[in-house]
């Protein structure tokens, strides 16, 4: 895939192929935005163009100050990622500021969307841009309508999918809801570095990851994962939290213990992909029952994985 990032002060020079072109900020790409995707390759397929992405970081949100701390359901290794699955060829990525964010829809068309040679907009139909959020879809291409196509959102349950309801049910550790609306499990990924070494004396080794970008995090509790490694998935548990047993660390700590692996992981970096909830997180009273619940953990962990043909398949309807 080819990625152009597009910094201020926005003057875009040199020459792009015909593109059509998703428009949007498109954190988790869920279903919803899978639709608009899809439909963007089918329409550039049909145009002999190329299907590109145009979309911002850091988040708009971060910028216009409605959320402190920004975390990503998608960081752009992981966006990158499924982009390529879902046959996008060109990623424009715009820096997000206070700048662009003054700019109004006029400004935004004619500094940023003209010179990317965009032949064909495919949108949400809740997408808003300009200053203000003013502008509506129709002003992408005011003079020329039909260059301009909105594909309806999708609804579950009689609600809409979209990544505030993804990051609610992933704060409330509901793992099985958030694939279904995502449409894939949801990942993350880091560097093994050392840790303290306790897991390993209590007969639980485990690879501590520091995670390679703002990641938005479950509830703080321990999960099954599957871990790619060496061309292969491996089934796993997952620790995700403060650790309370050990002396509450200041920030979350994310820790894989990996079933029936004793392999070397330091240095090496992984991604997990979070399949079903086990337990929230707990402390206990030393570490003698911290072993005894990781054993139980393990021990229902090997039972869950057994109803998964692979490590990244669902399971039966009802469990």
């Amino acid at each position: 895939m080819h990625i152009e990032r597009i910094e201020p002060p926005y003057s875009l020079g040199g020459d792009r192929p015909p593109a059509v072109a998703a428009v949007g900020t498109f954190d988790g790409l869920h279903r919803g935005h899978q639709a608009v995707l899809r439909r963007a390759v089918e329409r550039a397929e049909e145009r002999g163009a190329e299907p590109a992405l145009v979309t911002f970081h850091p988040h708009p949100r971060t910028v216009l100050g409605q959320d402190l701390v920004a975390t990503y359901l998608t960081p752009l290794e992981e966006k990158v990622r499924q982009l390529e699955r879902l046959g996008m060829r060109r990623l424009y990525l715009v820096r997000f500021t206070p700048e662009l964010a003054a700019m109004t829809p006029e400004e935004f068309r004619r500094k940023i969307l003209d010179p990317l040679r965009i032949v064909h907009f495919v949108v949400g139909e809740d997408f808003r841009f300009g200053r203000g959020a003013v502008g509506r879809p129709a002003d992408l291409a005011p003079e020329a309508p039909d260059r301009v196509e909105v594909v309806p959102a999708i609804s579950e349950d009689g609600e809409k999918i979209g990544s505030r309801r993804i990051r609610a049910a992933l704060a409330a550790g509901d793992i099985r809801t958030v694939r279904r609306l995502l449409g894939r499990p949801y990942a993350l990924a880091g560097t093994v570095v050392r840790g303290d070494g306790r897991g390993r004396t209590i007969g639980f080794p485990t690879a501590n990851l520091a995670l390679s970008a703002p990641y938005a995090l479950p509830r703080y509790g321990v999960y099954g994962v599957s871990v790619e490694l060496e061309g292969r998935r491996r089934p796993a548990v997952m620790n995700v939290g403060v650790r309370p047993t050990v002396g509450k660390d200041a920030v979350p700590n994310v820790e894989v213990h990996l079933l029936d692996f004793d392999g070397e992981l330091y240095g090496r970096t992984i991604r997990l992909e979070l399949l079903f909830f086990i337990r929230p997180e707990q402390k206990f009273a030393d570490l003698e029952a911290l072993k005894a619940q990781i054993a139980r953990d393990v021990a229902f962990a090997k039972s869950e994985f057994v109803w998964y043909t692979s490590t990244d398949s669902p399971p039966p309807a009802g469990r």
